[in-house]
This record gives structure tokens, C-alpha cells and sequence, in this order.
């Protein structure tokens, strides 16, 4: 997969998270989901792969994945057997592990959205 050098979220990320956050609603993002994925989604995968690089000069047995559930974790939210209804996950989550079948050794979660304000 190519992907641009990451060079940060813009200010339009930005204010697409804060209205993300006040707005979780499925009629509000799915007509807006070609956004997201410009917007936050390449940029985080981006930020994923150039942080992956930079800690496997730390341990070869860094790893992370491009896919969604790889390292991004997925927006959606398991809302079956949850209180909390919003179809959405409020929080941009990345994850880098030594070797991927065991996430509990080492799991890093890089950014929450809220952390961009």
C-alpha cells in the first residue's frame, strides 16, 4: 500500500472530530464517510506505518498492520449488549505490538481524538 508521508491531521480532521464526537449518528456520517477516509483515516495510516518503522529500529518484533483492525482500529461500535448506543467509537485508536499474536505483551495506543484539540 502506498501512503503519503504523514505530516500531522489538519484543522479540517480536527473540526471533522469535534463535529464526529457531537454528532454520532449514522445518517450524519455515512454520507460523510469518503471524508473520514481522506481526512483522518490515510493520515492515521500514515502516522501508523512511519511510528512501526521507527519502533522496529527499537524491536524486530514490532508489527502493525495497514487493514483496518490491523492497527487502526475499526469506528464501529459493538452496540448489542452496551448501554451506550452511539454506532460510533468516540476514539481514534492505534495499536503497534510485538509479534501479533500476542497484543498483551506490548500495546501501545497512540492517539485519542480528544488529544487534537
Amino acid at each position: 500500500m502506498e501512503l503519503e508521508p504523514f505530516t500531522g491531521f489538519s484543522s479540517k480532521a480536527v473540526q471533522f472530530l469535534h463535529e464526529w464526537q457531537n454528532n454520532n449518528d449514522r445518517n450524519r456520517f455515512q454520507p460523510r464517510k469518503s471524508e473520514y477516509e481522506e481526512l483522518i483515516k490515510a493520515p492515521a495510516l500514515s502516522f501508523i506505518q512511519e511510528l512501526g518503522n521507527k519502533l522496529k529500529l527499537l524491536s524486530r518484533g514490532i508489527e502493525y498492520g495497514l487493514r483496518t483492525n490491523g492497527s487502526l482500529l475499526r469506528i464501529y461500535r459493538d452496540v448489542r449488549f452496551s448501554q451506550d448506543k452511539r454506532p460510533y467509537n468516540p476514539n481514534l485508536c492505534f495499536q503497534h505490538c510485538v509479534n501479533m499474536r500476542s497484543l498483551q505483551q506490548w500495546l501501545v495506543e497512540i492517539f485519542e481524538h480528544q488529544a487534537l484539540g
